[in-house]
């Protein structure tokens, strides 16, 4: 078989004569060339749907992990609901049909005067109002028992801002010798103001009010860098919500 030297595969590699002719028999060369151009015009084609077979293989595989771990989480998801819901309670629901004491504390928005000796109230109109006072108006409504602790120009507490009875003591101290830990005479006129109406006193009919801070602003409106001092005041009040 012969070959021309214009191949540009192999002239400069294999022996010519003048008439740019091979000599000599290359048939293995010709197959070996035959191969090489069928490869070199075959080979992008076959990378191309290659690459794209791959391509398509690892997005369609993505897809179905992602999918996988959307229901893996939904599922985790409802099972924590599912057996979550009886063990988690639901919070207590306020039942105001079930109130039939009011504890009140406060300053002198709030305050009718309790003789604590007698646990009498000085008179219906002896309030800052010059008259009925909020807590009169919701018992009047409600036929509730008020034990009202309130106390004129009462801070929150003393310590930070000096005045009389703040709500600390009405809280920690009045509130504990009348209806905690009252003594033998105390106790028997509380029983005896229940006995009248025929009900009984419980934690469950029983609802606590504090209005304060009106005195705190009042007194320390002119002090001067009272940030702090605001900070304190508001983290004594929520011991007493929590106390």
């Amino acid at each position: 078989m012969v070959w021309s030297c214009k191949s540009k595969t192999n002239q400069s590699l294999l022996p010519c004569n003048q008439g740019n002719y091979l000599i000599g028999n290359y048939s293995s060369l010709s197959h070996d060339e035959d191969v090489h151009q069928t490869t070199s015009q075959q080979n992008p084609q076959q990378q191309e749907t290659t690459i794209k077979g791959k391509t398509g293989d690892e997005s369609s595989r993505f897809r179905k992990m992602y999918l996988f771990f959307i229901l893996l989480t939904f599922s985790a998801i409802y099972l924590v609901c599912a057996f979550a819901q009886p063990i988690i309670s639901p919070s207590p629901r306020f039942a105001f049909r079930n109130i039939n004491t009011i504890v009140s504390f406060g300053d002198s928005y709030t305050t009718r005067y309790l003789d604590v000796d007698s646990l009498t109230y000085a008179c219906r109109n002896c309030t800052s109002a010059g008259g009925p006072n909020w807590v009169i108006y919701l018992t009047d409504s409600t036929q509730w028992i008020s034990w009202d602790f309130a106390y004129n120009s009462a801070p929150v507490n003393n310590s930070i801002v000096p005045t009389v009875i703040d709500v600390s003591t009405q809280v920690r101290e009045l509130y504990q010798q009348i209806l905690v830990s009252p003594t033998e005479k105390i106790s028997t006129i509380v029983d005896s103001v229940y006995a009248k109406r025929g009900i009984q006193h419980t934690h469950e009919s029983t609802l606590v009010t504090i209005w304060v801070g009106i005195n705190d602003i009042d007194l320390t409106y002119n002090w001067n860098q009272t940030d702090e001092l605001d900070s304190l005041i508001m983290r004594r009040y929520e011991l007493l919500i929590v106390s």
